[in-house]
């Protein structure tokens, strides 16, 4: 090898199985808030398309609740915390989809 050369680290990466999304985060249905309103806290803060947040808001008011999101548990967590500010009734599940 070079001696001018810097050899880069090799880090090994632990790809992301099922395990690693252990968690859902759950909205319900209200009487409260728009659908306007839902589909813009979807989108800010869940990061979802406003297609998949107007989808969302349908099957949660028709059905009373959705799962909207899986990841880890903190990060829902994060994203529960974000949209019970907002006004919305949202809890994270251990277990992801199961």
């Amino acid at each position: 090898m070079d001696p001018n050369t810097k050899e880069k680290k090799r880090t090994k990466t632990k790809p992301k199985t099922t395990n690693d999304f252990d968690a859902s985060l759950i909205v319900f249905n209200d009487d409260i808030n728009s659908f306007e309103h839902v589909i813009n806290c979807f989108i800010e803060i869940c990061e979802l398309t406003h297609e998949i947040a107007f989808k969302f808001a349908i099957i949660i008011h028709h059905t009373g609740s959705s799962v909207v999101k899986t990841g880890e548990f903190e990060e829902m967590k994060k994203m529960k915390d974000k949209l019970v500010n907002c006004g919305l009734s949202a809890i994270v599940q251990r277990g992801g989809l199961n």
